[in-house]
């Protein structure tokens, strides 16, 4: 009992923190069972693969969030490739319809069109690269307070109202882990900037899953290794010569004194 009480809390902890990939591969509009699927991305080590079932559905779990490329092939029809986009805690889709190959056939689909997705959560997500590009702080409080619905109008620092939800009744997670203390709320700095990937603001129609609260969710991810090389340095420079101070004077102005009767 106990063992099965973990494995169920390490699961939910697991989806908390990864993405899912689901689809059909049709041809004329009828379900194709028997195609592989390989998926691939930056932030993902190596590749994985899967083979359409009788009704041609496919599912990939447990996925670094980030932008895949889709290859869909079978023998003797023209292999296609999507392009998507997993966010954290969701679950995207990417569908596909294969025609009978002519002479070495192969369609691409190249253009950003928005992913398809298949949970039902209200959510809000920021990159790195979309918080460095605004003129914001780059912490997961700062890519919660861009989401819909959510205000810092609180009575405590590091507290969110999410639609209307006061501070105490939202979880602030990183990897999984609740950053939030337990008397006020509060969510503490227990993150470096540089490190974390993206932060999802999940606001409503939220999964059961999360538990502990009854407003809202602010779940960030921290960088992993991929299939790309990458790294950051981070530096801070001060000079006195870039503040400026106001000059006080050396003169001693007398005392007034008024006696009050």
């Amino acid at each position: 009992m106990i063992s099965a009480f973990a494995a169920l809390i390490a699961a939910s902890a697991f989806a908390q923190t990864t993405a899912s990939l689901t689809g059909q591969v049709t041809t004329d509009g009828k379900p194709l069972p028997g195609v592989t699927v390989t998926i691939s991305s930056p932030n993902l080590q190596g590749s994985r693969t899967a083979v359409t079932g009788d009704n041609g559905g496919y599912q990939f779990s447990g996925l670094p969030p980030g932008d895949y490329k889709v290859t869909f092939e079978l023998s003797g029809m023209g292999a296609v490739t999507r392009r998507a986009r997993l966010e954290l805690s969701q679950t995207a889709r990417a569908d596909a319809d294969l025609k009978v190959a002519g002479v070495a056939e192969a369609i691409t689909v190249t253009a950003a069109a928005p992913t398809v997705l298949e949970t039902p959560q209200v959510a809000s997500t920021f990159t790195s690269k979309q918080m460095e590009a605004l003129p914001v702080a780059r912490t997961p409080f700062a890519a919660a307070l861009l989401s819909p619905g959510v205000s810092a109008n609180t009575f405590s620092t590091n507290q969110f109202v999410i639609s209307g939800s006061p501070g105490y009744d939202n979880l602030v997670m990183v990897n999984g882990v609740v950053v939030t203390e337990n008397v006020r709320s509060q969510a503490q700095n227990l993150f470096i900037e540089d490190a974390v990937q993206e932060t999802t603001t999940l606001t409503g129609a939220i999964s059961a899953e999360y538990g502990r609260f009854t407003g809202g969710v602010v779940n960030s991810i921290t960088k992993s290794g991929g299939n790309v090389f990458s790294g950051s340095i981070r530096d801070s420079l001060t000079n006195p010569a870039w503040t400026k101070l106001t000059p006080l004077s050396t003169q001693t102005k007398p005392v007034d004194h008024t006696d009050n009767v």
